[in-house]
């Protein structure tokens, strides 16, 4: 339950503002390819191979900007109202 439970709808549409909050982040990430291990790349090695991806970067080095998306969207949904017209605005 948020601090604003007890605003009105009216209050909502009048003073209140809609906010979609929607983070994407890159995940440095690089799908490993049958080439890399200089394997042919047939249809026959993409159905029988799956080599999976690599990290460009260590997990550590993105802790502190994932920090700072999920205080936002904490912020957000603590200073909110369910909106349900709005999505992603079910709060899960």
């Amino acid at each position: 339950m948020t601090e604003n439970s007890n605003v009105g709808w009216g209050a909502l549409f009048l003073n209140g503002s809609v906010l979609d909050l929607d983070i994407g982040l890159w995940s440095a990430k690089t799908k490993i390819l049958p080439s890399d291990f200089g394997i042919s790349d047939s249809d026959e090695v993409k159905r029988a191979l799956s080599l999976g991806t690599h990290r460009l970067f260590p997990k550590e080095s993105f802790e502190e900007i994932l920090s700072v998306v999920r205080d936002a969207k904490t912020a957000t949904q603590y200073h909110s109202l369910p909106f349900p017209f709005v999505r992603g605005c079910g709060f899960r």
